[in-house]
Parts: structure tokens; sequence; C-alpha cells
């Protein structure tokens, strides 16, 4: 009876992967054309400086608040729609679903002139395992290293070594950058710990670094040149989205909105693919269908089988896992109110209680808003579990284990007791503090204010959405007006607002600085496409978007536009 009883659920597995695998297959066969497309179109805003047009810096800002999109989906589809333009049978065979984007960027360098037929044959008929050996034996290179992978540690930390370590933090983002990542400040904090323990030799009391200016620390060019290279390793796939060859492409005519809004309705049709993917893609890893399809993993069935990456999977059934608790949360994707960016980021600490809440909140302001409250959400459970999580690529982590090592490993030699890796962690923020805090304390500046001014969004430029540092200040009404030198004259923005967009007229502000402005986006030809309201310092809100659901009109008409 149990054989029986094991055969029967054998067959019933194996016809639920193939029927799985059917679905699957039909939502994926659609993702090529549209996938191509849509780099297409980020490609020639990017060409044709419609980017720019709209007021958006950075591209990654782009992708999160006009596309609600992740950044690392627009440069892939960028490289892919890029490498294809002079590849015309590598891309027919990827429009026709014979070979996948993966495949794809692994043949791309190779699949060129005459060659190119045979190389899209081999990438019809080999794996992608094998693709990658002989792209690496034809090539005759050495075979290159894995991307930089991200790597999480933990440490258990009371409150007050938090304390401690938030502090050296905030002395930190004087140095790198207020808009450096959180663990880019904690490398920073730990590479010069160990920059003086090279110089001085050791002792948890050393006196720091050498150098005696704050601007150059011995520890900042060595941590500058291996972020680089971390990030470019991180970012290979968005090189080719950041650059574009002049020789195969010319600037184009065509205008900023218009292509927003043809890539926001190609996103429209994508995602009608990719939501109940998750759903199918959930199935299969639950019950490990992948197994009756004689595929080792996961992983090698979501690339070879549908030709998609396994992190692009894993998040898609991540969020499917929430939406399944959180009904509304789907609901408000469907109807277009919430983005998929903006999905992730509330699908994290919502619950079926403040899942409303959350949506209408989302809904009416900035992606970076959205994004901020989360990580600050994060930090708090962290403080109340008393430990600290630092996630970052793999090489800056190293770095910040190896100075906890050896601070632990200096105070023993002391005489002192035994200290956790959370004590050794303040003991290195309290150092950092020490060599930094009076000369960043003595740093000369023209205007005390003109300091509260840059720091009042934290350190990070003004404009809504942007996540860039501040660099300039603007003043509101221009000086050549009589604008007076007063802090609610003055904002802080990064250089590409101040120059690119503000004087060229692309992006209007009135109010007044810290307490309340209205932003006005318009396009080359002068077109409002976007409104906001900055209330105090950083509560941004989209106008027409109430919390409430009442629109935001009546508002900024009680504050007039045109308000100096």
């Amino acid at each position: 009876m149990k054989t029986k009883t094991r055969k029967q659920d054998a067959t019933r597995l194996q016809e639920l992967a193939l029927k799985m695998d059917a679905a699957a297959m039909r939502m994926v066969r659609g993702r090529p054309a549209i996938d191509v497309a849509l780099g297409e179109i980020f490609l020639r805003m990017a060409e044709g400086g419609h980017i720019d047009e709209l007021c958006f810096s950075k591209k990654t800002d782009f992708a999160n608040e006009a596309l609600g999109i992740p950044p690392r989906t627009f440069f892939s589809l960028s490289e892919l729609a890029s490498g294809l333009r002079e590849r015309p049978l590598l891309k027919q065979a990827v429009l026709s679903g014979e070979v996948s984007a993966e495949k794809a960027r692994t043949v791309m360098k190779l699949a060129v002139g005459e060659d190119e037929g045979a190389w899209v044959a081999a990438a019809v008929e080999l794996t992608g395992k094998d693709l990658k050996e002989a792209v690496r034996k034809r090539s005759g290179a050495e075979e290159e290293g894995e991307p930089w992978r991200m790597r999480t540690i933990r440490y258990r930390m009371t409150v007050g070594q938090q304390d401690r370590l938030d502090y050296a933090h905030s002395l930190a983002k004087e140095i790198v950058g207020y808009d450096a990542p959180g663990w880019k400040l904690t490398e920073a904090i730990a590479r010069e710990w160990l920059a003086r323990s090279r110089v001085d030799g050791g002792g948890v009391d050393g006196g720091g670094t050498k150098s005696g200016n704050v601007k150059e620390p011995v520890w900042l060019e060595e941590m500058t040149r291996r972020s680089d290279e971390v990030a470019r390793q991180l970012r290979a796939v968005f090189e080719a989205g950041e650059v574009v060859e002049q020789s195969c492409c010319g600037v184009t005519d065509e205008n900023a909105l218009g292509l927003l809004a043809q890539a926001k309705r190609l996103l429209e049709r994508r995602e009608r693919f990719d939501e109940p993917l998750g759903r199918v893609l959930l199935a299969i890893t639950r019950d490990r269908l992948w197994w009756w399809l004689a595929f080792d993993s996961f992983g090698d069935y979501c690339r070879e089988r549908l030709g998609i990456s396994r992190s692009t999977a894993r998040q898609r059934i991540r969020l499917e896992r929430r939406l399944v608790k959180l009904p509304a949360l789907r609901e408000a994707m469907k109807a277009g109110r919430i983005t998929y960016s903006k999905a992730l980021l509330i699908s994290r600490d919502a619950t079926p209680l403040d899942v409303d809440q959350r949506i209408r909140e989302a809904a009416s302001t900035t992606w970076q808003q959205v994004n901020e409250r989360a990580e600050r959400e994060e930090r708090e459970a962290e403080r109340a579990n008393e430990e600290i999580e630092v996630e970052g690529p793999e090489p800056s982590v190293d770095v910040v284990t190896r100075a906890v090592r050896d601070a632990r490993r200096q105070i023993l030699a002391l005489g002192e007791e035994k200290v956790t890796e959370g004590e050794a962690m303040a003991h290195i923020a309290d150092h950092f503090v020490k060599v930094y805090e009076v000369p960043l304390g003595r740093a000369e500046w023209r205007n005390e204010w003109q300091k509260s001014v840059l720091v009042r969004h934290g350190g990070l430029c003004a404009v809504p959405g942007c996540t860039r540092a501040a660099r300039d200040n603007h003043h509101i009404t221009f000086r050549s007006k009589n604008g007076p030198d007063e802090p609610f004259n003055c904002l802080a923005v990064c250089w590409c607002h101040h120059k690119r967009c503000i004087h060229k007229g692309l992006l209007l502000v009135r109010g007044r600085g810290g307490e309340y402005l209205v932003w006005k986006f318009v396009d080359a030809t002068l077109t409002p496409w976007a409104e906001f309201v900055t209330v105090g310092d950083d509560d941004v809100r989209v106008v027409g978007v109430g919390l409430d659901g009442v629109g935001t009109d009546a508002v900024d008409r009680a504050v007039p536009f045109a308000m100096a």
C-alpha cells in the first residue's frame, strides 16, 4: 500500500511539474520582445539627454522614481539592447525566444561579423555553463572572477554601543560623503582603525593617523580605490547602460515625455507576465518541482529553462509570499497606485493592519522617502533587538571583520577582559571619533548657517527623489533679483539639479527653505509633468495625492507657486 501511495505521489508531482513548467514557459515567452523594446527606449532617452531633461541627475533615481523598477533592471536591459544593435542574428534569436538574454550577454563580445552565426547556433544548442566555458576557451583569456557578492554580518550591540557607532557614522559622512551607503561608512571607520594600527603599531588609545589632513586621511585613498573596484564588479551590467558607444547611435529628437509614456506602457505589459510568474515560481520552488524536470537546482532551472537569473526569480518569490499575506498590496500594484519598487519596500515590514496606511503614504510621496522609512524601521528593529547588521560587498565586509578581530586581539593584549565583537566595534568607532571630531569641528565655514542649510536634508540634494550629496547653495529668489543671503532663501542641491535643471528653467522652485517648498518639473517644451511639495526639511508629497485620498491642489493654492 505504501509503495502504491508513493508511486501515486510521484506521478502527481511529475504531472504538476509539467503543468507548472508549461505555465512558466508561456509567461516568459513574451518577455524578450518587451525587454529589447524597453532597452531601446532607455538607450534613446540616455543618448538624447532626455533623462537630464526630466530633471534626474542619476539613472538609478530615474529607474526608481519615474519607472518604478530596480536600477539593475534598467541597466541590464540597456546593456542588452545596446549589444543587439549590430548583431541582427543574435537579436532575432533573442526575440524568438531561442536564446535567453543571459546567453546573449555571454556571447556578445565574440558574436560579431562572420562569427555571429556560429555563436548564435552555439547559444541555442549549449547549456549556459557549457557556453561560458566555450567562450572562455575561444577568447583565450583567463577565467574572470565572479562579481563581488553581497555579504551580511551581524553583531550583538547594546543601544549605548550603537549610539557610539552612529556618532562615528555622522563624522564619516563628512569625509566620505553624505550620500555614501552605510556599509561604506562602516568600512571607513574600520579602515581608520587598521591604518592606525599600521602607523602606530597598535594600542587601543593610539593617536590615529599621522596625515594631519582630515580631507585626505591615510585610509581614504585605499578605500576609494577598493570601493571603485567593488562598484565596477557589482555593476558590471550597469556600465553598458551608463556609457553608450556613439558609433552605434545618434542623438534622437524624440520627446522625453513621449518616450517615458512608451516605457511605462511596456512596463505594464511586462508586469502582466511577471505577476503570475511569481505564483508559478513559488509553487515550483516550494514543491521542488525543478527536480522532477531533471534540473540539478532551482537556479539551473531558472537560467537554462526560463532564461532568467536566480536572483530575479528569488525576488519575485519573496514578493509573492508577502502578497499572499497582503492582498491589499497586490490590488494596489494592479491598480497602478504602487510601483514595483515601492511594493518591494512596503512588503518588508507591512502587516495586514497597517498595509493600507503604508500604501496611501507611498502613493503620495517619492520612492526615496519610502526607502528612508524602511531603512529607519530596520534600524529601530535592530536597536530593539540589540544587534546591528552590516550588509555590503564582500571585500568591504572583510575589512570590517578584520578590524573587529584586530581590536579584540589588541584589547586582550593590554590585559583587559575579552570583549564581544559589538564592544570591539564600539571601540573602533570611539577611535574614529577621537581622530576626527575636533578637526571636523574646527572646519571653517564662511557662515554657520550655510552648514545648517547643507545638512537640512541629511546632506542630500533637496530636490524630491534625488539621492546625490548636496554640493551647491541655491538662492530661491536669485541674488540678481535682490534675494537675501539667508537660510530661508537657500537650498542645498547637487550640481546637476542646480546648473542643468534650475538655472535652465526645467525645475522651478518657490517657497521658504526648511518650511514649505513647491517644486514644478517641466520638460524641454516647458510642459509641466510633475509637481511636489516639501513640508519642513524633508516631508515630500506629490501634488494631487493626499494621505487621506484628498488632493493637495487646495493646499498648493493656499501657498501660491509664485511666492518668494
